[in-house]
């Protein structure tokens, strides 16, 4: 992951560089997004996906992102591994919460 002004490019033909502005970009060869061509993306846009996260897992498993708390320690982070485990694996057949 680099976030700078301009990244460089290597391909058969030569060297393409490219003005990426502050812009979040990955060189993992295993990324998705690298292997879609996608690599390069906005702080903004990723900033925003990280919110986002950030409250989906507030709402699936009542506890934040341990990166995103203000209060870290290893029983936060043990207590938000244990509720998204729990969260994985219910049952695909449990009620709802309004019985159905």
């Amino acid at each position: 992951m680099v976030v700078g002004k301009e990244s460089a490019t290597t391909t058969n033909s030569g060297t393409k560089k490219k003005s990426v502005n502050g812009a979040f970009v990955c060189y993992n060869e295993e990324c998705v997004a690298v292997k879609a061509g996608k690599a390069t993306h906005g702080r903004d846009a990723l900033s925003s996906l990280a919110i986002g996260l950030s409250g989906l897992a507030m709402l699936l498993f009542g506890v934040t992102f341990p990166v995103f708390s203000s209060k870290t320690s290893q029983s936060n982070t043990e207590q938000f591994n244990n509720k998204a485990v729990a969260f994985l694996k219910r049952s695909a057949t449990q009620p709802t919460a309004d019985g159905e």
